[in-house]
């Protein structure tokens, strides 16, 4: 924001004498926190005490734009009674006051077509009440709009009219530095922009300048980091930000975390980063920045990624809160290209292939439309420029009536030229639909192979399937009825009276032996069976094997699932995995627990949760927790990247969580064993 300067907006501000004490206690404080608390309270209490119109329109103007940078909402309501105000008495200069604070708050909100209809409003008062310095001063306001929603070339436009105002008056303000630095940072031409960034800086660092200075150095870091320094952009950040967090403009203040975010990013250092974007997300929640919070949400996200990236669930809440959020940078084709192309190599670094080529091809799709409009925007420059160089040229001949030989000569000599520059760039454009018909059919190319791939990869997996039906039939045809009438010979001679306790005890072997082979070959033989893969089936036979487990011992049970279970297909090696970690916890239960009261709760969202809580003795997880129970069950979960947490103490039951992620149920592949 350009206009009203926090450090002398109080110029015309109180006119009896106690006012004068109160502005001089006001101005006693020293740069650099002269707008903190203190300040605004004294500006509310004069609001509230005075009777004055005069000043009551003066205080609702400071408080709309002081408030614009910390509470938008609050700055929005005093700028509307300010406007109110002010129409009322018909004071122009408190009208265009009060629109310039509401379009501050509406910038802070990152909603800039209402902030760009207020600044165009404060234009249109300025032009009627001057001087030249805030007509161009509003106009700077309306480019910043234009810039902040990624309409560079009109941003340039409204700047370029605004330096023509004020370049040969007495007014001529350096803080042109920053906007011209800023522009030459967002064309990538970081020679000129640290030119202007040092020239400013130089010219603003007095007092009541300092805050601008410090937003220049901001460019002047980020110039540094583009062009390789990274420590020196480190250095000059650090500072920055040190010395902007004595202003109560926040959003100058997470401006310059987000710039030491990415210097950290570019050294490595990613543990400062994430402080930085942390720190830099509080203050664009506390302002309601929405496009604020996406952007650093998607830095957060990269930065856990390049961290560490097995933190999955903290990279995935930061991925997906951004996505949610993407809408409101919707307007800014520029910054959404960036954040498309942020969000492919976040999602490639998590192996989240389908995502990252989603947003690759996303972020391509809005470059080839920017890249358009700029060819467009060139030929129409162009057209333009030479139209009107062919009518001057018309017109003066019209005018001179010249008729020589020489006119005509270089006439048509400059129509040769500006013919053969047409036919080259037509040329050249020409190739460049070429090369990308070339790509796009390369592209069609390749996304044919892909899914010839992908009916191959679905025959494969049907031809899988049946085979795996066959297997279980004929385990359950062959080697099943055979165990059965082991099972069930034994038993006959078990009943037979033989008096040799060795044999009987052989007999009870066999017996014993061929039951728990006929059970974990049903279990088998239930795995096996496609029919099975899906979560409604897993979670039916968990339900099923936990009574039939427990229904022999003096146990009381209880099963608390879902009313309605999603029917999708999952691995068969996860479902396998999870069926044998319940088992192996029922195992657990029954043998080492001695409990009489069991609890399975079963819940479904984006994740699977098993609950098994019992009442049985516990046990002390600090000497217990190497058991090979213990083991077994963690090595399953991590083998499927679930999550299991354990809870118990000696006398007060265990409490066992397995949680895995629904996705990971789908998609999963890990070896069989």
């Amino acid at each position: 924001m350009f206009y009203n300067d926090p450090h002398k907006k109080t110029k015309y501000f109180f006119v009896n004498k106690f006012y004068v004490i109160v502005i001089s206690f006001l101005f006693s404080i020293p740069k650099g926190v002269c707008t903190d608390k203190r300040y605004l309270d004294s500006c509310e209490a004069l609001l509230r005490t005075t009777t004055l119109i005069s000043q009551r329109i003066n205080c609702l103007s400071v408080l709309s734009f002081e408030y614009g940078s910390i509470d938008p909402r609050k700055g929005i309501l005093y700028a509307k009674n300010c406007i109110e105000l002010s129409k009322q008495t018909k004071y122009l200069k408190g009208q265009l006051d009060g629109f310039n604070g509401m379009g501050n708050a509406y910038e802070s909100l990152a909603n800039y077509d209402s902030a760009r209809w207020c600044h165009i409003n404060s234009f249109e008062i300025a032009k009627k009440i001057g001087p030249k310095k805030t007509i161009a001063v509003t106009l700077f306001n309306i480019g910043t709009c234009y810039k902040e929603q990624g309409k560079y070339r009109e941003a340039l436009n409204i700047y370029l009219q605004a330096f023509k105002i004020l370049e040969n008056e007495e007014s001529y303000n350096f803080r042109m530095h920053y906007y011209l630095g800023e522009m030459y940072l967002l064309l990538s031409d970081y020679k000129q922009a640290i030119y202007h960034s040092k020239i400013g800086f130089e010219k603003l660092m007095k007092p009541g300048g300092e805050y601008i200075a410090y937003n220049m150095r901001i460019i002047l870091g980020r110039c540094k980091l583009q062009t390789g320094e990274i420590d020196s952009a480190i250095y000059i950040l650090k500072n920055t930000r040190t010395n902007l967090k004595n202003y109560t403009d926040q959003i100058s203040y997470g401006t310059a975390l987000n710039a030491l975010g990415e210097a950290y990013i570019a050294k490595k250092n990613y543990t400062e980063a994430i402080n930085c974007f942390t720190e830099e997300l509080t203050i664009h929640e506390k302002l309601k920045n929405l496009n604020g919070i996406c952007l650093t949400q998607l830095n957060l996200a990269y930065c856990y990624a390049l961290f560490s990236k097995e933190d999955l669930t903290r990279i995935n809440k930061n991925l997906q809160q951004a996505e949610n959020n993407l809408s409101v940078i919707k307007h800014n084709k520029d910054a959404l290209m960036k954040a498309y192309y942020k969000l492919a190599k976040t999602y490639e670094m998590i192996n989240s292939i389908p995502m990252a080529y989603s947003r690759y091809k996303m972020y391509s799709e809005i470059k080839d439309e920017l890249l358009n409009l700029e060819r467009f925007n060139q030929l129409n420059e162009l057209q333009t420029k030479y139209e009107s160089e062919k009518k001057e040229k018309q017109i003066q001949y019209q005018k001179t009536n010249i008729e020589n030989q020489n006119v005509i000569l270089e006439r048509n000599r400059f129509q040769i030229i500006a013919l053969i520059i047409s036919l080259a760039f037509f040329i050249l454009f020409a190739y460049f639909f070429y090369h990308r018909y070339k790509l796009k059919q390369k592209m069609r190319l390749l996304l044919e192979i892909q899914h010839q791939e992908q009916l191959k990869e679905t025959a494969l997996k049907n031809k899988e399937n049946e085979e795996r039906s066959r297997i279980a039939k004929d385990i359950h045809d062959e080697l099943g009825s055979g165990l059965s009438k082991i099972m069930l010979m034994s038993e006959l001679i078990n009943k037979d009276e033989i008096q040799n306790n060795a044999i009987n005890n052989q007999i009870n072997s066999i017996s014993e032996t061929s039951f728990k082979l006929v059970e974990n070959m049903r279990d088998l033989i239930w795995a096996w069976n496609p029919e099975n893969n899906t979560c409604k089936n897993l979670i039916a036979r968990i339900r099923e094997y936990s009574y039939d487990y427990l229904e022999e011992f003096p146990i009381e049970f209880t099963v608390i699932t879902p009313d309605e279970i999603p029917d999708f297909q999952i691995s068969y090696e996860v479902g396998r995995h999870v069926y044998m970690i319940v088992k192996e916890i029922l195992q657990n239960i029954v043998k080492h627990a001695a409990a009489t009261q069991v609890d399975l709760l079963i819940h479904i969202s984006d994740n699977l949760t098993i609950v098994f809580k019992d009442n049985g003795k516990g046990f002390n997880t600090t000497s217990e927790f190497s058991g090979n129970g213990i083991k077994n069950l963690r090595s399953r979960c991590e083998l499927i990247g679930a999550f299991i947490q354990i809870k118990s103490a000696i006398n007060t039951g265990t409490h066992v969580t397995i949680d895995i992620d629904i996705d990971k149920m789908k998609e999963n592949k890990i070896p069989h064993k």
